[in-house]
């Protein structure tokens, strides 16, 4: 009796079972891959959230310059699908890139340096624009559209364009910056200078040069002839596929 009785005072002290409730769902986490050999993820430059709540799309890079939580500009930018190992897009490493994230999808605007700002100089100009953006049927899609848009020049600007390059025709070594000259002609280009429309397609035949200024002016006329096919604003160069 004496047993029963303690038996029954020590059930009724101790505590009821704890009832079993599972742990909240961790959220997804979604970071850039390492960028090399034993490094660790990185978070995200940009990211776009599915309608749970999720990330579903991020874009990666090498930061420059931060304008906002989900807008920056970097460098290597590459955006991969959530839970993918591979790239959705993936830019050359050389290429400088703003990355915007909108509600469904993120816009990249690829860079290029062009001698298009005050008195010649250098800047960041957007050149082609890719918007990535995943369907739930179609997985990750990306249209990619040109986001170029001409400098103005002054009269007086285009007339000294084409001087330096006549200028440089005759003695390539008085100019300090042939690369620069090269952009300016572009610009003088675009401008609707027929002078400057048929440098960008024959300066390889008008002189040689050397491999630096070879990829200005190559680019320099792949460029226009982008334009020329997105908007025909301006006239095709004579014997040059458009790019």
């Amino acid at each position: 009796m004496l047993f029963a009785l303690l038996a029954l005072q020590l059930a009724a002290t101790e505590p009821p079972p704890a009832i079993f409730e599972p742990s909240p769902e961790l959220p997804v986490v979604c970071l850039c891959p390492p960028r090399g050999v034993g490094g660790a993820p990185e978070p995200p430059l940009a990211r776009v959230l599915d309608t749970a709540g999720e990330p579903s799309l991020i874009a990666c890079g090498d930061l420059v310059e931060r304008f906002s939580p989900e807008r920056a500009k970097a460098e290597e930018v590459a955006v991969y699908a959530c839970g993918t190992a591979e790239p959705v897009l993936a830019l050359s490493p050389l290429e400088a890139a703003e990355v915007d994230a909108r509600a469904d999808g993120i816009d990249v605007l690829e860079l290029a340096s062009w001698p298009f700002g005050t008195a010649g100089a250098w800047i960041d100009v957007p050149v082609w624009k890719s918007a990535v953006a995943i369907f739930a049927d179609l997985g990750p899609r990306i249209e990619r559209t040109l986001a170029f848009v001409p400098p103005r020049l002054s009269a007086g600007e285009i007339r000294a364009a084409i001087e330096a390059y006549t200028l440089w025709l005759r003695a390539p070594d008085s100019i300090e910056e042939p690369e620069a000259m090269a952009g300016r002609v572009l610009a003088a280009a675009l401008s609707g200078n027929a002078v400057a429309r048929q440098a960008l397609a024959s300066w390889n035949a008008d002189r040689r040069v050397d491999d630096e200024l070879s990829e200005t002016w190559t680019d320099a006329s792949q460029l226009y002839q982008a334009y020329a096919a997105a908007t025909g604003k301006v006239p095709p160069l004579e014997g040059k596929a458009a790019q």
